[in-house]
């Protein structure tokens, strides 16, 4: 059978999931990334709090909510926990967060 191969560009939080997501699927997966090491870049966000997702995130937040609102509806911030914490990342929700 044959393996797909897939190319990401880019590690940070949107390359690595697409990545993952790629190789659960079977994919053989290669990962470029231009900075000197995948995923960096993901902790800075959040004040140097490492933020995956943003709960409190809403479409009329966005410049074309129309096309944001069905992508935060098929990733809500619950769900984005739900991925990581499979591959055993602990995370924080909201006032957790914040405490």
């Amino acid at each position: 059978m044959h393996k797909p191969k897939v190319l990401v560009i880019g590690g940070r939080a949107a390359g690595l999931t697409a990545a993952i997501t790629a190789a659960r699927q079977g994919a053989s997966v290669t990962l470029l990334e231009a900075g000197p090491r995948v995923g960096r870049k993901i902790l800075a966000r959040g004040n140097g709090r490492c933020n995956l997702s943003n709960s409190s995130a809403g479409p009329l937040a966005y410049n074309h909510p129309q096309f944001v609102e069905p992508v935060l509806a098929a990733s809500p911030a619950d769900g984005v926990r739900e991925f990581f914490g499979e591959m055993a990342l602990v995370t924080l929700a909201g006032a957790e967060a914040r405490a």
